[in-house]
């Protein structure tokens, strides 16, 4: 019966570590997202501004290829 315990909390605290992984990994995702959308809300603005120069243009096209 001990080792059926210790067996079982052996899984839980698998699970408990599983589950914490799980959440700083959505954390990071989300973090990725929301750096990607700031980027590319970058390059609209820019693409916005009218301006049509070379160091523009590669600017923009640096910001979509980081998001």
């Amino acid at each position: 019966m001990a080792k059926q315990t210790q067996a079982l909390e052996e899984k839980m605290g698998f699970i408990a570590q599983a589950q914490v992984a799980y959440e700083q990994l959505m954390d990071e995702i989300s973090s990725y997202c929301k750096q990607a959308r700031g980027l590319r809300e970058q390059a609209a603005e820019l693409q916005r501004s009218g301006r049509t120069d070379f160091q523009v243009s590669e600017e923009i096209q640096e910001l979509l290829n980081q998001a």
